[in-house]
Formats: structure tokens, sequence, C-alpha cells
């Protein structure tokens, strides 16, 4: 049995070089997008085309700008199970942007922004207990580690060169899924 009684540690993921995130990214905005795309230019709807390519184009400069193009967490895992959050820095950028996202939902009489601030602020501390785990999927030439308690919840264990065997074994040792 392992003896180590926790793990923790910080790490920055580079978002646009991070096969995974891409592929993340690619299945949340490039499927959709592409495909409000294609219709906009078929039906000759240049201009709306154009809009949401501009849009998406200001999306990457923004998260390129504001957060340097990487995600920052830091996980800690014990006994209990495995805990993802943002690290402090990140953690408060993102409260920013929510409390405004959420504000300008309220003012501006539209209750759908103000709730996806709400939710993506709800969603910067994650923890996924051991016995409530159902998947485990190891990447091991990309050092990853996706946790999986449920369809939509989950937490991506990114993890250094050096600390990657010592994780797995970690994850191994503490769950009954192999």
């Amino acid at each position: 049995m392992n003896d180590l009684k926790e793990m923790v540690w910080e790490i920055r993921i580079p978002i646009f070089k991070n096969s995974l995130i891409l592929r993340q990214l690619m299945f949340a905005i490039g499927i959709p997008f592409g495909t409000l795309l294609m219709y906009l230019i078929y039906i000759k709807g240049y201009y709306g085309a154009l809009l949401v390519a501009l849009t998406l184009l200001l999306t990457f400069i923004f998260i390129q700008v504001v957060y340097g193009g990487t995600y920052d967490v830091k996980y800690i895992m014990n006994k209990k199970g495995v805990r993802c959050a943002y690290q402090e820095k990140q953690r408060k950028k993102n409260n920013i942007i929510n409390t405004l996202l959420f504000f300008s939902g309220i003012f501006s009489g539209k209750p759908t922004y103000a709730g996806a601030g709400v939710l993506a602020n709800a969603r910067q501390d994650e923890f996924i207990a051991w016995k409530k785990v159902i998947k485990i999927k190891y990447f091991d030439h990309k050092r990853i580690i996706v946790v999986k308690s449920g369809y939509l919840d989950h937490i991506t264990i990114f993890c250094e060169n050096d600390d990657y065997d010592k994780i797995k074994t970690f994850v191994k040792n503490n769950t009954k899924i192999s």
C-alpha cells in the first residue's frame, strides 16, 4: 500500500498547446461555431460570419492577454479524494471577470449572462471523493489522468514529467478501479 498521505502540486498548462484541451475546445466551441459559420456562409450571411470569426479571434486574444494563454491549477490528493482548484492569481482574475459578467447580466436585463457568471464562479474548486470514482483514464504519453465520478463530473489531472508515475500509483492505490 502507498505510504504517501497527501500530494500537493501546482502546474501551468498552455491552453493552445495541449492536445487534450484543444480537443475539448473543438467539441465545445469549434463544432457549434464551425457549423454556424458554414451556415452563415451558405446563406451568404458574410457579415454575420465575419462577426463570429472576429468574436473567436478576440476571445483568443483575451485569453492570451488576461491569462497568459495558460490554465493554472493546484491539485491536492489525499486519502479522501482529489481536489483541483485554480491557483490564487488566476482565481482572482476569474472572480473579477465572473463578477463583471454577473452584474452586466443583472443591469442589462439578461439573466443568461448573470447565470453564466455564477456557474463559472462555482466551478473554480472541484473535489471528487475516491469512493465516488467510476472511471479513470490514463494518458501515459501525455502525463494526464482523467478521474470521473459521473457523466459530467470529472477532474483532469495534469502531471509534470517526474511526478506522473508517483501520481498514477497514488490514484491506483486509493481507488478500486485500475
